[in-house]
């Protein structure tokens, strides 16, 4: 499993330079709890940031910021986390425990976004790989059929020759 297989293509972005009362109304539009704040150009968009609904919490609450005047550049962390498009499960966990982040966005080989993966979509392909596991695990035949198998496979019943 890949980052981009394991994540969502569709993300919600924005600029630097909208204010975090635009975040808020991004984010309740479209049902999120974060966004991905971009440079755009010609080629695509690169990530520069992200903007979670617990960080809108803190400017509101704790500094009492201008909602209309105070800009998502401010209130973004940066630099971003990010995983490339191919990262396996297992990378996207450990960057993820690394850097204490639960969201990243993915990058394609150029560096532009191409999607998010969070911990949410980490959990259940974790959890879609021990599903598979025990499936295997209740089907393999008994140690004494493998035992069986093997001996008939060396054509002896203990499979030394004897």
């Amino acid at each position: 499993m890949r980052a981009i297989d394991i994540g969502t293509s569709r993300v919600i972005v924005a600029t630097p330079l909208q204010s975090i009362h635009e975040a808020a109304r991004l984010m309740q539009q479209h049902l999120t709890g974060c966004l991905v704040v971009v440079h755009a150009n010609e080629s695509g968009q690169t990530p520069v940031g992200i903007v979670t609904d617990r960080d809108l919490s803190r400017s509101w609450l704790s500094e009492g910021c201008d909602v209309q005047a105070t800009p998502m550049a401010s209130v973004m962390s940066q630099p971003v986390v990010v995983c490339r498009h191919d990262a396996t499960l297992a990378q996207l966990i450990a960057i993820m425990h690394g850097s204490g982040v639960r969201r990243l966005p993915v990058i394609d080989e150029e560096g532009l976004l191409a999607g998010i993966v969070t911990a949410d979509d980490a959990l259940v392909a974790v959890t879609a790989l021990l599903q598979q596991l025990t499936e295997v695990m209740l089907i393999e035949p008994p140690l004494e059929k493998h035992t069986a198998l093997a001996s008939n496979h060396h054509g002896t019943r203990d499979g030394n020759g004897e």
